[in-house]
């Protein structure tokens, strides 16, 4: 009975651990797969806390760092979201920029940028005001909130794929700040914006596992001081 237990217990703590840890991203250690080359990690009081670590944006309005574009093809962001159960992306920001707005977008897609393939983008964007404080953001992806983006390309036309054959194949994701409807690239803008937290959310039923897992973990420890 002690070895089944403990079985139990193992498989349910591997569970819990898979799926809380694989979707969230707090800059701790380095800022891949989030960085892109393009933007560091800074430590500073402007953060969420004194010591605690972002990921600085510093956006100058034109190439490399035209304007405000975080992307990834990492395999633990992207995949099968279908399978996933993701319905959306969280993360704090905060615009420091004393001229620029940020319309916040999310898109995913079924090739490395929006040149080429498949897109689907935010219908509409979350607006941060210049020289904001941190702010709390959740973008939903879903097919009612999304729609396809055309291609980037010089009078491109939008891919072939419907939005659940990119949603389980997805290969890149992004988040951005543009203002057009449509378009999955990032505007210009012109001052420093700091991404923490970023986090792929699952749907509830993935949640309510995870919860259940820690609660029949817990029973597992009660049962196991009586018996004792």
């Amino acid at each position: 009975m002690k070895n089944f237990a403990f079985v139990i217990h193992f498989f349910l703590l591997f569970n819990f651990i898979t799926n809380a840890d694989y979707i969230f991203e707090d800059f701790t250690t380095n800022p891949e797969p989030w960085g892109s080359a393009k933007w560091n990690i800074e430590i500073s009081q402007d953060g969420l806390s004194a010591s605690n670590p972002y990921l600085l944006v510093d956006s100058i309005g034109s190439p490399p760092k035209r304007g405000v574009i975080l992307r990834t093809n990492d395999s633990l962001w992207t995949g099968n979201y279908i399978s996933k159960g993701i319905t959306g992306i969280a993360f704090d920001v905060r615009n420091m920029s004393d001229q620029d707005s940020l319309r916040l977008r999310v898109a995913i897609g079924e090739s490395q940028n929006p040149m080429s393939g498949t897109w689907f983008v935010s219908s509409s964007f979350i607006n941060i005001e210049p020289s904001s404080n941190w702010t709390s953001v959740f973008l939903p992806i879903n097919e009612n909130e999304l729609s396809k983006a055309s291609s980037a390309m010089s009078n491109g036309s939008p891919g072939s794929l419907n939005f659940n054959q990119v949603m389980s194949n997805v290969y890149a994701l992004r988040i951005i700040s543009q203002g057009a409807n449509g378009n999955a690239i990032c505007e210009d803008h012109y001052g420093n914006v700091f991404f923490d937290n970023i986090q792929l959310i699952p749907e509830p039923n993935s949640i309510s596992m995870i919860i259940l897992s820690l609660l029949i973990l817990v029973m597992i420890k009660n049962q196991k001081s009586v018996v004792t």
